[in-house]
């Protein structure tokens, strides 16, 4: 998913960026940028602006950055040769926002012109409801929803993905059961760097501890390529993974299954079974069992699948920062003496307990899906687009919970401690309509 969204965060509506795309709107003609009409055309500017110290870059396709900065920055920029480097130069490191005041949500309820009519929202008391949801929408959301409607308005092509990940996450987070959960979670994604997979859920990072077998090189290669062959857009099925001996261990290879049909391996090779077989199997292998570095040995923990607490282990007091859920971090955090073994996690944002208000870079939750091993350094975002398999496979679990709460006309599974979601059935029943039309075909 394309990163030009910071989410949640109010600045837009105050922005000289803002301010600028409507004069660039209001433009007849292009001002003139770049040295030469080739760099122009390279360099996928449209406008660019100065005022009040802050210089506005309107790119052709929609995006829009704004920086302070003098003639030379504005110099650089008309000298890139790649929408790339004109990122680089002008892109902002996103800034901590306090929470949100009196002042801020007036200043949201007097810009929802871009909700009228809107097929997907409803208007009332200047409060911004989703269509088939009776909870109004958090103004720190519906900020983003106004810059990313703003912004398609304006000629974006590219943010549709991020508008339905924000419409996702919305229809998730309004199953969460507490109102202080879910201002918790919004505190937590507006002052980390946290990324929103197209399902909606969180991407989130932790470490796990190693038990039984400690070959877990099998693990990582499984879950890595699983991931790899899906954004390939081709099947597991068509796979198999190869094992060799080496002089330090064991090597795992990847080879299509029709390219070793009549070939005679060598003798110390192997055929361990197709990628498919291998990934929906780990939660069977030796070598596919962690545990947590807090409570080693009470809960077994394994990649490419749910990890979860009984409810009777659940404490919502946020005072707490080690105790009362499973913890997950933002990409910044330092975990590193928790565990020996990084992974990535998706969190659903109805399962979000609480952030710690002592460590607000971790939170609590309920249950996450641990997607696979983190081969990343520490600070360095998981590839978003990796994670689409383990994302859609999430979101489908998520859907039979409903799906199976709604037919039982039970909704224990969803309660935290002995509260169950504020929203009406029907809302219930059209979020999960919404939510089932998310899935897309898994090969």
């Amino acid at each position: 998913m394309a990163n030009k969204i910071s989410w949640f965060k109010l600045l837009w509506l105050n922005s000289e960026e803002r301010n600028a795309l409507k004069k660039g709107l209001e433009k007849e003609e292009d001002v003139p940028v770049g040295n030469t009409p080739i760099l122009q055309a390279l360099n996928g500017i449209k406008t660019v602006l100065k005022s009040n110290g802050i210089v506005t870059v309107i790119m052709r396709n929609g995006t829009v950055y704004s920086k302070q900065g003098d003639q030379a920055l504005m110099a650089a920029v008309m000298g890139t040769t790649s929408p790339e480097e004109v990122e680089m130069l002008m892109r902002e490191v996103p800034k901590v926002e306090q929470t949100v005041s009196l002042q801020e949500k007036n200043l949201v309820s007097d810009n929802l012109g871009i909700f009228k009519n809107h097929k997907d929202f409803t208007v009332q008391d200047k409060n911004v409801y989703m269509n088939g949801v009776n909870l109004a929408i958090p103004p720190v959301i519906v900020s983003t929803f106004i810059e990313i409607l703003e912004k398609q308005k304006a000629g974006a092509q590219d943010l549709e993905e991020e508008y339905q990940a924000l419409r996702t996450f919305w229809l998730k987070l309004a199953l969460n059961a507490l109102p202080q959960s879910r201002e918790d979670l919004l505190t937590f994604v507006k002052n980390n760097d946290v990324r929103i997979t197209p399902n909606g859920n969180l991407v989130l990072y932790r470490r796990i501890v190693k038990i039984g077998s400690d070959n877990k090189d099998l693990v990582a290669f499984i879950s890595q390529n699983y991931f790899r062959v899906k954004k390939w857009k081709k099947s597991p099925k068509n796979y198999v993974v190869m094992e060799s001996p080496t002089e330090g261990g064991t090597s795992y290879g990847l080879a299509l299954a029709t390219d070793i049909i009549g070939v005679q391996l060598e003798d110390d090779e192997a055929v361990l079974g197709t990628l498919d077989e291998l990934y929906h199997n780990l939660g069977d292998v030796e070598e596919n069992k962690f545990t947590s570095y807090h409570k080693q040995g009470v809960h077994t923990i394994r990649v490419g699948a749910i990890y979860q607490i009984p409810d009777k282990d659940i404490n919502l007091d946020n005072g707490l920062c080690a105790a009362g859920g499973l913890h997950a971090a933002s990409v910044n955090y330092d975990y590193s003496s928790f565990g020996d073994t990084p992974v990535v996690v998706l969190v659903n944002p109805s399962k979000a307990i609480t952030v710690p208000t002592g460590e607000t870079g971790k939170l609590r939750t309920t249950e996450m899906f641990v997607a696979c091993v983190n081969d990343k350094p520490h600070g360095v975002h998981f590839d978003d687009d990796n994670l689409t398999a383990f994302d859609d496979e999430y979101h489908e679990l998520t859907v039979q919970q409903l799906e199976l709460a709604l037919q039982n006309k039970s909704f224990t599974t969803l309660a935290v401690e002995d509260k169950v979601p504020e929203i009406s059935i029907k809302s219930m029943y059209d979020i999960t309509e919404m939510l089932r039309n998310r899935i897309k075909t898994i090969a």
